[in-house]
Formats: structure tokens, C-alpha cells, sequence
């Protein structure tokens, strides 16, 4: 295995990208060839992205492979001088598409700016994606070959068991940043109407996009807001949950979502980003329309009233996170793309 870094926010540090290269970095060994670097992305960001800059210009081991970890804005800016150096100085380098809003940042960009993504885009030896309308994305709106474009979908760790799902009262759950884009208005309105004879509660958790949408969740007295907690509380909310809702705008592949599939709860979700590439209307979950209150309101109260279509839906979204998004199953995926890419490199010496 050739050595590995990976440039992009940090393992641990806030953020989906952040938490997933945690989740990555929990499965190295001692002897595994992979270094973190931060690319600008926390505290003293010039200083990262210069060190980073000394290393990509001075680095000598032809062999190795750069992953970079590239999200919307300043991270697209910063990912693009480092790609352009590597792209001159020959060397390897992955692009790992993340970030929801990544389309309409393309989309409301100047032609400058497009031609700069197109560019790195184009030149990166693999592109990383996570999920099927992403590969579209790429291969479609920024003319990647297809042949180029691997699937790398995010994946979480999970307990052991999953908690009996049948007590009352039914818990519903959101994990996130609270806001436009992960569907927070629609919440609210849909819990105002929601009416139904069994006993339920709204848990809000995460940090909020403003502080008046902050304000807004501490004064809904049908919402528990608990602001941001730690893994260990966060885990207690996920073992007391049953219902999970996220009806975002637009999304990558959301970790929270993970996170409540392992935990085996049933998900109301919108089909958007990569969601569909997890979750099946009707069989381990629900979707529901975009900035649709009334069609959140009634998933809601489907599931709160009907307890086997509940526990059914949980149940298969935990079968799912075991199959197929299970942290343990990462690093065999993205090193698999490796060997790909290896592979295609050596052929084309030949």
C-alpha cells in the first residue's frame, strides 16, 4: 500500500469531513502509511495552508497519493492552488467531492471559477463521490470520464445491539445544524399541527446556522433544543429516539443519518444529495417532499400512530447501515479505490 495524505479538515474537527476522517482514523494501525494534514480549515488557517504548501512543493516520494478532501468556497479555493501544484509537479492526487450545496456553488460561480474546478476536477487521478447523483454531477456538469469516478459512501460506527423500540412515549429526533438548509422551519410548522392521541416529544441537537434560529428552537415549547452535546450524550439521545427527522434542502450524505440508521431508528428524510443511495421509501424509511410542513407533519403522525410500520422501518434501516455503511467496511472501499487507481496509472506507463 502506497503511503497516503490526506489533506482537508482534520480528523476530529467540527464537521461532517472532520468526523469521518475521525471514523477513518480509528481504523489505522501502527503501520499503516497515512498522515493528516490540515489544509486551513481550524484555528491559525494561513499557517496550516502554508505548511501545506511546503509540503505538496517539496514532497519527493513519487509513489505516494494525495486525497483531498474539497467541500464548497474557501475549501474549493484552497484545494485548488494545492491541486495545481501537484497536477505540475506530477504527482498523484485524489479529489473527495463532499459538501450539500456543491452543485449550486458551481452552478452561481463565474465562468473563472468554473473553468478552475472543471480544471482540478479534470486533472485529479480518481474522483471520490458519495453516492450516484453525485457521480452524475461530476461526470455530467464537471465532464470527468466516468471511468474516473469512484462511489466512496460516508459510513459510521454503531453499537453492538439496538434498544427496544415499543416504549412509549415516542421520541422523534434531529441531529445537525439547525437552519434553512437541514429543514428546521419545516419542523417547527409540522409539530404545530401535528395531533394525534399518542404520547410523542421533538429532541433538537446540534449548533444552529444563526442565533436567531437558535432562539427560534428555545422558545417552541413543543421542542426539546439541547444546543450541542458530546458523543456520550449524543449516543443517549440516539438510544432514546425511535423516529429520525432531517428534511433538508440539500445534503452530501449526512452522518447523522448513519448515525440513526445504526441505532436503528426509522428515518423521515427528502430525497436529495446521495439520501437515496441509503434510504428506500417504504422499506427502511420515509421521504418526504422539500420545504413541504404538511407532508412532514403527516410522515410524523404515520409513524407515531402506527408502531409495527415504525419498528419495521428501523429495523431494515439498521440492515442497511450493517450492510453497507458500517465504518468497518470503509477502509477496505477507499483503498480498494486506490488499487484502481494504481492500477490504471501502471497500465498507462505500460
Amino acid at each position: 500500500m502506497s503511503k497516503v495524505i490526506v489533506i482537508g479538515p482534520p480528523p476530529g474537527s467540527p464537521g461532517g469531513i472532520g468526523v469521518m476522517m475521525q471514523h477513518l482514523k480509528s481504523t489505522l494501525g501502527p503501520d499503516d502509511l497515512y498522515t493528516f494534514l490540515d489544509s486551513g480549515t481550524t484555528d491559525r488557517r494561513l499557517r496550516s495552508f502554508l505548511r501545506v504548501l511546503g509540503v505538496v512543493l517539496t514532497y519527493r516520494d513519487k509513489n505516494s497519493i494525495f486525497h483531498i478532501n474539497i467541500a464548497s468556497r474557501g475549501s474549493t479555493y484552497r484545494k485548488a492552488v494545492i491541486a495545481l501544484i501537484l497536477s505540475v509537479t506530477k504527482k498523484t492526487y485524489v479529489l473527495h467531492l463532499h459538501g450539500a450545496a456543491y452543485r449550486e456553488f458551481y452552478r452561481d460561480s463565474n465562468p473563472v471559477v468554473k473553468l478552475l474546478i472543471r480544471t482540478i476536477f479534470g486533472r485529479a487521478s480518481r474522483v471520490l463521490v458519495l453516492g450516484n447523483a453525485w457521480r452524475s454531477f461530476v461526470t455530467q456538469g464537471l465532464r470527468v470520464p466516468a471511468a474516473r469516478v469512484g462511489i466512496l459512501p460516508n459510513a459510521v460506527p454503531g453499537p453492538n445491539r439496538v434498544p427496544d423500540r415499543s416504549v412509549s412515549p415516542v421520541s422523534m429526533l434531529f441531529l445537525g445544524r439547525s437552519g434553512v438548509r437541514k429543514g428546521t422551519r419545516e419542523i417547527l410548522k409540522a409539530i404545530e399541527e401535528l395531533h394525534t392521541t399518542s404520547s410523542w416529544r421533538m429532541r433538537v441537537a446540534g449548533d444552529t446556522e444563526n442565533a436567531a434560529t437558535r432562539d427560534e428552537l428555545e422558545a417552541a415549547t413543543s421542542v426539546e433544543y439541547s444546543g450541542w452535546l458530546g458523543q456520550e450524550a449524543l449516543s443517549g439521545l440516539l438510544g432514546e429516539a425511535s423516529i429520525f427527522v432531517l428534511p433538508s434542502h440539500a445534503e452530501g450524505l449526512p452522518l447523522a443519518l448513519l448515525d440513526a440508521m445504526a441505532w436503528g431508528l426509522a428515518p423521515i428524510v427528502t430525497n436529495v444529495g446521495s439520501i437515496s443511495d441509503a434510504v428506500v421509501d417504504g422499506t427502511n424509511g420515509c421521504f418526504v417532499e422539500v420545504r413541504d410542513p404538511k407532508g412532514l407533519k403527516d410522515a410524523m403522525q404515520s409513524l407515531i400512530d402506527n408502531a409495527p410500520l415504525r419498528l419495521r422501518l428501523g429495523q431494515n434501516a439498521r440492515a442497511t447501515w450493517e450492510q453497507e455503511f458500517n465504518v468497518a467496511k470503509y477502509r477496505k472501499r477507499l483503498e480498494a479505490e486506490y488499487a484502481t487507481l494504481l492500477a490504471e496509472e501502471r497500465s498507462s506507463d505500460g
